[in-house]
């Protein structure tokens, strides 16, 4: 039961970063918050020129509509995934089946998101680079501690 919780818990925080992505990619223009969501939000912090954040932004802009549809069929799927584990009777090949298809659609996810993390670091200088894969390393950092207070407060006492 605790694994059951836990096992939603995190599917919820990735979900939760899928949305987050998706959001910030389409409100990446909102005057007076750009770079809000993740490592986006770190980009911030790395000191841009005014034409690296211009290059950024049309890097956005343009890979946005390949990470929308994305998005959605990964909900929809997320969603078909819930259904299928919540079925009375369990069906294995069914839930299997359907959790497939959910890996594949964040292997997909995880391409598209390496394509655009290689051409957002073609804008940068190698000293911003460095300091976004510290910034990386922060923010994963913070997300095992997350992960491993939540796994506690599971397991409890």
């Amino acid at each position: 039961m605790k694994t059951r919780k836990f096992f939603y818990l995190f599917a919820a925080i990735i979900l939760a970063g899928f949305i987050g992505y998706a959001t910030a990619a389409s409100n990446i223009s909102s005057p007076g918050r750009p770079f809000r969501y993740g490592i986006l939000g770190k980009l911030a912090e790395l000191g841009l020129t005014e034409g690296q954040k211009t290059q950024i932004h049309a890097i956005l802009r343009e890979t946005q509509p390949g990470f929308q549809p994305l998005v959605k069929q990964y909900v929809q799927e997320r969603r078909a995934l819930h259904a299928a584990v919540h079925a009375t009777p369990a069906n294995e090949a069914a839930i299997r089946a359907q959790a497939s298809r959910v890996g594949q659609l964040e292997a997909d996810f995880a391409v598209k998101r390496a394509h655009l993390g290689e051409q957002v670091r073609t804008v940068l200088t190698p000293d911003q680079i460095t300091k976004l894969r510290e910034l990386a390393a922060e923010i994963d950092s913070r997300v095992d501690g997350m992960i491993e207070r939540i796994s506690d407060n599971i397991a409890g006492p």
